[in-house]
């Protein structure tokens, strides 16, 4: 069973010519350190080395800033898991709600999180390129609080994508980093959209 001690930091590649990935994973840690609720810090930390893998330090600590203030915003907005799959493995569709009021309209998909793979319907998932939004981000602190579920999410492979034609062609492919090339130059999908559409290297504005 995979725990978070076996969430090791990437290998260093020639693709990041200026800075060691691995000092830029310990140091995205400790920028989530105490900021991220119940998630796990490396787990973002990986995350964001995953996406941006060939950027400079720059662009990883920017994405890494823009995820802690989407989590401010679910905190400031109460934000809470209103249904989840059932059984013991996270994966599959969730949907959040504020305290008292009813469930917010977007369906939130978790796929893995050892590579950390979801997708949300809301404008902010689909605008921006972190691979994450504040839903996501709540649906990942809620299955913190539960050790047991959490490490069998960590230990279990990725879901298919049901939803993208052009990476799976409905043939049920694993919806991994790898299928996600099939699509070719500039296409991703699983942690970066919803739907299928080009990846955009930007900034991330708060909202």
């Amino acid at each position: 069973m995979t725990s978070l001690h076996d969430v090791q930091a990437p290998t260093p590649t020639k693709a990041d010519p200026e800075a060691d990935l691995s000092e830029a994973y310990e140091q995205l840690t400790a920028m989530g350190q105490r900021k991220l609720g119940r998630i796990p810090p490396e787990l973002m930390a990986g995350h964001v080395i995953e996406i941006h893998r060939e950027a400079p330090w720059a662009v990883k600590r920017a994405a890494l800033e823009a995820l802690l203030r989407r989590f401010a915003f679910a905190r400031r907005d109460a934000l809470r898991v209103a249904e989840r799959p059932a059984g013991a493995i996270p994966f599959g569709p969730y949907r959040t709600r504020a305290h008292g009021d009813a469930p917010r309209p977007y369906r939130t998909l978790l796929h893995s999180l050892t590579p950390l793979d979801g997708s949300c319907d809301c404008p902010d998932f689909l605008r921006a390129s972190l691979g994450v939004c504040k839903h996501l981000l709540v649906v990942i602190d809620a299955l913190a609080s539960q050790p047991r579920k959490l490490e069998r999410g960590l230990g279990a492979t990725a879901t298919t994508n049901p939803r993208c034609a052009r990476c799976s062609g409905r043939s049920g492919n694993s919806w991994s980093r790898s299928s996600t090339r099939v699509g070719g130059a500039g296409h991703r999908c699983g942690a970066y959209a919803a739907r299928c559409m080009p990846i955009r290297e930007k900034a991330w504005p708060a909202s």
